[in-house]
């Protein structure tokens, strides 16, 4: 079975003890480096200094922003690719979000309770402001919005949540905001809280808009991007919301839920910019 997990934060992750600390996550759950890049394809020998030279990031061009790409993966008890990716002293309000995502190729006999408390640890590392756990084919976010004859990624969270998936994390942004309501079931994790839909990942009812549609009401559907319905890999907006997207590919990229949260963006931020910003 193939899973995903993935995490939204705005925490600045550039420190390299992030870094070590997310390696012994991963270690004392069995997932083994072998491979490390900062691109595709991933072919390089893993090496403690070599992890710690892509971590420090990069600077763009001649600004102070920097940015770090890293990708490793392993295949000892668990085959998995993982992906970080980190900014700092971003332009307030620039719509940026660092993140964590792995792809497992699970035995039909593991124990997913471990990958539950595999995600419960790295929404703590990382401070989410929302995550998720789901089996692949169940996942939406890997699909494309249909827009006018063309199709546009779903992006990230600033522009609305893409749907329930099977484990879901909601941070403080979410917690905090008036008219945000958690199931009843719903679990304290650290900062975050998680909400599980499903016995089991791979539960069809997790591609049921309409059986979604009911936690997604109780929890407040103008957190969500409202989808009207799924096909195959393809995902349509309802016709109202659609309607009042402006048209064209700028109008695609402008794509917004209703209502979303603030997102405090100051932990990566140019906060020199920033008060350049406001003179």
């Amino acid at each position: 079975m193939k899973m995903d997990i993935s995490f939204s934060t705005l925490r600045d992750l550039s420190d390299l003890s992030y870094g070590k600390k997310l390696l012994g996550i991963l270690e004392s759950y069995g997932f083994i480096i072998d491979k490390l890049e900062e691109y595709e394809p991933i072919r390089g020998e893993f090496s403690p200094e070599r992890f710690e030279e892509i971590w420090k990031g990069r600077k763009i061009g001649n600004s102070d922003v920097s940015s770090c790409q890293i990708l490793f993966k392993g295949k000892q008890e668990i085959r998995f690719m993982c992906m970080v990716g980190w900014q700092s002293n971003i332009f307030p309000l620039y719509g940026a979000i660092n993140l964590i995502s792995l792809w497992l190729t699970v035995p039909k006999k593991y124990d997913l309770t471990k990958l539950i408390n595999l995600a419960d640890d790295i929404a703590e590392w990382s401070g989410a402001a929302y995550g998720y756990v789901s089996e692949h084919s169940r996942n939406i976010s890997s699909r494309y919005i249909q827009m006018e004859g063309y199709s546009v990624s779903m992006g990230n969270i600033h522009k609305g949540i893409a749907g329930l998936r099977w484990v879901n994390y909601f941070g403080e942004p979410y917690l905090n905001s008036d008219g945000f309501h958690l199931p009843e079931d719903s679990v304290k994790i650290g900062s975050s809280a998680r909400f599980i839909v499903t016995e089991k990942p791979d539960d069809m009812r997790l591609n049921d808009l309409d059986f979604l549609k009911t936690y997604i009401s109780q929890i407040g559907k103008d957190w969500f991007l409202p989808f009207e319905r799924v096909e195959g890999d393809k995902v349509f907006l309802t016709e109202e919301y659609s309607a009042s997207i402006p048209s064209g590919l700028d109008g695609a990229h402008s794509i917004r839920a209703q209502r979303v949260p603030v997102f405090d963006d100051s932990e990566i931020a140019d906060m020199n910019k920033k008060s350049k910003r406001n003179k």
